[in-house]
């Protein structure tokens, strides 16, 4: 990927949140130092239905040639596309036009998401190698060939979050993994995935927790066994702290606020800096799982069955509409 196209994706994400301090590199992409030494990479990866689609984007000239007719499409592309002429109808079901079209067959949504995952997980392997050069790393999936496009955020994290193995993003090493899609009328859109993840497991575990009888427990002790389900449910490097009228979860980029009167997201990806305070929830907590077993292994049970959506994703910056 050429260096201003992988540009244009991080400002599609970040904007100017860092202005003249962002560096271009390799293995991440982009690296970003605050002015107290701490510094964020940023890696970029771009996910096609297949190297057929990639070839038309990014091989100058190829798209337009088949097109005008100059030449047919590659002997390896050939069981991929075809080009035809197409009517182009208008809202009453008159003809407007009609021109030549490059035709792929659209993969199924739920193929669609394996092949988001599979990008995901090639980039975890990597991102070891990336956090030699960095404290933290951000993963900006971009959705080049608008596999995931769909009418609403709710279609979305319908389709994707049941159809994807959920430990390649609750478990990555990254600080948090955007994906740029392409919503209803053309609008583009980054969903923070690693957020969204948590605060669904978060808000349904509290759903199915509220069905049992915990009046034995104390208030720490019943947010205690939803810490250790969302444990189980793969969620490994959150903290959290408990205040006199709060309980603040700490996650990534994220703070998340549970007080009586509301809740408070907030959102501090444009901060170079790790949260390291309150109670670690991570692999070095050995004793996460020993108590109330049974209850806990109950509640993640039930909460498969529990919906819980929260919508959080941003339009992306800089640009209006999604290119086609």
């Amino acid at each position: 990927m050429k260096k201003n196209v992988e540009k244009e994706i991080f400002d599609q994400v970040y904007f100017d949140c860092f202005k003249d301090d962002v560096v271009e590199s390799e293995r991440p992409d982009f690296l970003i130092r605050g002015k107290e030494g701490n510094s964020l990479g940023v890696e970029i990866t771009e996910v096609y239905r297949d190297c057929t689609d990639a070839r038309l984007t990014h091989h100058e000239g190829y798209m337009g040639n088949l097109l005008d007719k100059v030449i047919p499409p590659y002997k390896s592309d050939q069981k991929n596309i075809h080009v035809d002429e197409i009517q182009i109808i208008d809202s009453t079901g008159n003809e407007k036009a009609r021109v030549n079209a490059v035709i792929i067959e659209a993969l199924p949504l739920k193929d669609s998401v394996k092949l988001v995952e599979m990008s995901i997980q090639e980039k975890n392997i990597k991102a070891a190698d990336y956090l030699t050069k960095c404290d933290m790393v951000d993963l900006i999936v971009h959705d080049s060939s608008m596999l995931l496009t769909v009418d609403s955020f709710e279609s979305f994290h319908k389709v994707f979050f049941p159809n994807i193995a959920k430990e390649v993003i609750s478990n990555s090493p990254f600080r948090e993994i955007y994906i740029l899609v392409s919503f209803a009328k053309g609008e583009k859109s980054y969903i923070p995935l690693k957020i969204n993840l948590f605060l669904s497991d978060f808000f349904a575990l509290n759903e199915c927790v509220r069905k049992h009888d915990l009046s034995e427990y104390d208030d720490e002790e019943s947010w205690d066994i939803v810490f250790r389900c969302m444990y189980l449910l793969g969620h490994h490097s959150f903290s959290y702290i408990f205040g006199e009228d709060m309980l603040s979860l700490f996650h990534g980029a994220w703070s998340f606020e549970v007080k009586e009167e509301g809740n408070n997201l907030k959102d501090y990806s444009n901060w170079l800096c790790k949260f390291d305070k309150g109670t670690p929830i991570n692999e070095e907590n050995k004793n996460i799982y020993v108590v109330e077993k049974d209850l806990c292994e109950k509640l993640v049970f039930e909460r498969a069955f529990v919906s819980s959506i929260i919508p959080i994703f941003f339009k992306a910056r800089g640009i209006t509409k999604c290119s086609s």
